[in-house]
Parts: structure tokens; sequence; C-alpha cells
């Protein structure tokens, strides 16, 4: 989904612009938000992450599993050389 073909900045509105214009405005303003809210959404929603990166996310993991798995051997390998000195 792309933004519509639209200049960056709308010409503010003239002082004596009339109710209809200002309710316009305001339509065209709140429709605008609207469509920007969806885009990020879209954009941030975890499951479409990790559709689009789903490499990414198996890296992480197993390097995560990898740090978490090591940490826990050289904990147990510790603890085994520990009690093989208490007398």
């Amino acid at each position: 989904m792309t933004l519509p073909d639209r200049p960056l900045a709308r010409p503010p509105l003239p002082d004596k612009a009339g109710m209809n214009t200002i309710r316009l405005d305001l339509a065209l303003t709140r429709d605008e938000v609207a469509a920007t809210i969806r885009q990020l959404s879209m954009k941030l929603n975890p499951s479409r992450l990790l559709k689009d990166h789903t490499g990414l996310a198996l890296v992480v993991g197993l390097t995560l599993a990898t740090v978490v798995g090591s940490v826990m051997v050289h904990a147990a390998d510790r603890r085994a050389r520990d009690r093989k000195y208490v007398v």
C-alpha cells in the first residue's frame, strides 16, 4: 500500500474559510491519518515481520539457543569441577 500522490504539505486554509471548507479539510486530514496508521500497523505486525524476515528470525533464534546452551554447559561444568575439590 502506498500513499496517494499528493504534495507533502497542503496550503493552509484561507482566513475566511467557511464551515463546509473546514469540515472538508478535517475529513481529508482524518482519512490521511487513518491511512498512515493502517500502514504503520501493517509494517509493525509481528506475524508479518516474521513472515517477511524468516531467515533473520531463524538465525536470531538459533544464536540465542546456542548462547543459552553454552551458558548452561559452562555452569554445569564449573559445578562439577567445584565438587571435585570439596573434601
